[in-house]
């Protein structure tokens, strides 16, 4: 999607709050509710996990324009 966002706008916008959506409930919800428990490794996966899933986030607002939504 990213790479070859689809050129109608409502495709693009629907598609975009879809894996958004996606994206917030099935990684960043769940890994919130992981606790490290004093675990480093732990705590810095998910920290990573979290970063990584808001540049994705970031991209793909990028891709729609202001108003579009």
């Amino acid at each position: 999607y990213i790479a070859y966002p689809p050129s109608d706008k409502k495709k693009r916008n629907f598609e975009n709050k879809k894996l958004s959506e996606t994206i917030l409930t099935q990684i960043q919800l769940k890994a919130d509710g992981i606790e490290p428990n004093g675990d480093e490794r732990a705590r810095s996966a998910r920290r990573a996990l979290i970063k990584d899933t808001q540049a994705v986030l970031a991209e793909l607002d990028k891709l729609v324009q202001p108003g579009d939504l």
